[in-house]
């Protein structure tokens, strides 16, 4: 279509099967947020599938789309008050959005890695 021929490790691979496998991967990533509850309503298959999510983004080199990833289960571990795993999802969340400069999401994490509540982003 754009005629761009890409030597990447993320396009250059060596078989048919290894391109169709990245490809679903992509599609399960774009596809995410239309079959997943927010976490006022988690569920553990949606813990498994945000976790199962995060390894597809690293095997595809995505960067950009984790920070939503780790919001949702920082966001379930404060709910169940796990106050070691909010810690570590927490961190990783707010670290996503200061890699994306988004001020906001940088800021509702630190107030909550820093006792305070939690402010919850939209989800529609």
């Amino acid at each position: 279509m754009y005629n761009i021929d890409c030597k990447c490790k993320y396009c250059d691979l060596p078989n048919a099967k290894a391109l169709a496998e990245s490809d679903q991967r992509r599609k399960e990533i774009v596809e995410f947020w239309g079959a997943i509850l927010p976490p006022t309503m988690m569920s553990q298959d949606d813990h498994i599938a945000h976790l199962h999510a995060l390894v597809n983004i690293s095997k595809e080199g995505l960067w950009g789309y984790e920070s939503s990833h780790f919001e949702w289960l920082a966001s379930m571990y404060y709910r169940l008050g796990d106050q070691r795993n909010l810690k570590r999802w927490g961190e990783k969340a707010r670290d996503a959005y200061k890699a994306s400069d988004n001020g906001s999401g940088i800021l509702r994490w630190e107030l909550v890695l820093n006792g305070g509540p939690l402010i919850e982003p939209s989800y529609d």
